[in-house]
């Protein structure tokens, strides 16, 4: 996760008005009963509005966790553990720009 961290900021650098990324620990809520915390997520330039300080509300263009069974995050109302990798709704997702 760190490499691809470090790659996705080179680029960027390179490219700032296309959006940011942010390491984990970020609550990432998409409803009252739905917050994950993925290990890493970008948010697209165009979804600066779902930042706050706290944490990102909605879903950010692209969210990834680790394969480890160890990673996964606890759903704030219920308890249960949820798998942080997930998929955003068609309309929130967002092409990352590849190189």
């Amino acid at each position: 996760m760190r490499r691809l961290l470090l790659e996705i900021e080179l680029y960027l650098k390179a490219n700032p008005r296309t959006g940011g990324v942010f390491p984990a620990p970020l609550d990432v809520v998409l409803s009252h009963f739905d917050v994950v915390e993925p290990d890493l997520l970008f948010v697209a330039g165009d979804q600066t509005n779902i930042l706050t300080e706290k944490n990102i509300q909605g879903a950010p263009a692209f969210a990834s966790t680790g394969w480890s069974t160890l990673n996964s995050t606890r759903c704030r109302c219920s308890g249960r553990h949820r798998k942080a990798s997930w998929r955003a709704s068609s309309n929130s997702v967002r092409k990352m720009a590849t190189y």
